[in-house]
């Protein structure tokens, strides 16, 4: 949609209205020891994930292997 009805919960006056945002707090870590892109990169089973890949993309696909790797 080219602006949704509720345009002014998600922009602020001084940015232009192309450009949509949800403002973010985070409140918690998730992990204690996150997964970092450097370390992946060098993995010989998820140097191929779609997020390192692709990494501007959104809902990637994980192999079976790739899963099993991570657990």
């Amino acid at each position: 949609m080219d602006e949704p009805p509720d345009i002014d919960i998600w922009t602020m006056p001084i940015r232009t209205k192309a450009r949509f945002y949800a403002p973010l707090k985070f409140t918690q870590k998730l992990l204690d020891n996150p997964l970092l892109k450097n370390k992946l990169q060098f993995d010989s089973v998820l140097h191929k994930l779609q997020v390192i890949q692709r990494p501007f993309g959104t809902n990637f696909s994980v192999t079976h292997s790739e899963w099993q790797r991570f657990q």
